[in-house]
């Protein structure tokens, strides 16, 4: 005596089902789940919320035009351009269109990640969907900021190169050459500043130096702030 038997299938339709009715049947039946969505293709933006944080001082009082004003009240004609009181004046404007770079480097970012669509002809699992969210968000970050890298090291190389002068003339200074053979007549050229340690501010690498306060009656450094 032989016995067989064979599968059955048995279909069983659910119209509508709620968000916690699919994840209960996809739990279930993952393997064999078939749900048609109603609209094929979505942006992001209808279902994914991103809270962009940028540095605290990008968000601080310090890159206002209140404070950068208010940090540059002095006679630069007789105070030395590496005196705090008139460089961070121009440190903080830098800051701000540093800060300002990035906010519009990363809200256009937000934007076209806001605009990519899911296409997907079956409703998917939220496993699913967060993956392939999240894949997408770490490749606009990783590309962001490659570009921004890129920008700012363009920029970085150009301005050394081309051996631009500071507003402060901190890094070049313009002088007056006079030649015994014309001497009513005078060249005026830019030359780099060196300091006593040998450092040429025409090095690629720059001169770091710290800023000082400088007594103005005595002409002599107070103090160095690094």
């Amino acid at each position: 005596i032989y016995a067989g038997s064979l599968p059955r299938t048995k279909i069983i339709k659910t119209f509508r089902p709620s968000e916690n009715e699919f994840k209960k049947l996809y739990g279930k039946f993952s393997n064999t789940l078939k749900c048609p969505c109603s609209q094929v293709a979505i942006q992001y933006s209808y279902f994914t919320n991103i809270d962009v944080k940028f540095h605290e001082v990008c968000e601080s009082k310090f890159i206002t035009q209140d404070w950068i004003d208010s940090v540059y009240h002095v006679n630069v004609s007789i105070i030395p351009p590496n005196d705090v009181r008139t460089i961070m004046s121009n440190f903080w404007q830098f800051i701000r269109s540093f800060c300002n770079l990035t906010k519009e480097t990363f809200t256009d970012a937000y934007t076209d990640f806001n605009a990519t669509i899911l296409l997907t002809p079956v409703t998917q699992s939220q496993f699913f969907i967060e993956t392939n969210v999240e894949a997408s968000l770490n490749f606009s970050v990783t590309s962001v900021v490659s570009n921004l890298k890129r920008n700012l090291f363009i920029s970085r190389e150009t301005t050394l190169v081309n051996g631009f002068m500071s507003s402060l003339a901190t890094n070049y200074h313009m002088e007056s050459v006079y030649y015994a053979s014309s001497p009513n007549t005078a060249r005026v050229q830019s030359r780099a500043k060196i300091f006593e340690d040998g450092c040429v501010c025409s090095n690629l690498r720059g001169c770091p130096r710290p800023v000082s306060i400088f007594d103005l009656n005595t002409k002599s450094i107070e103090t160095n702030i690094t």
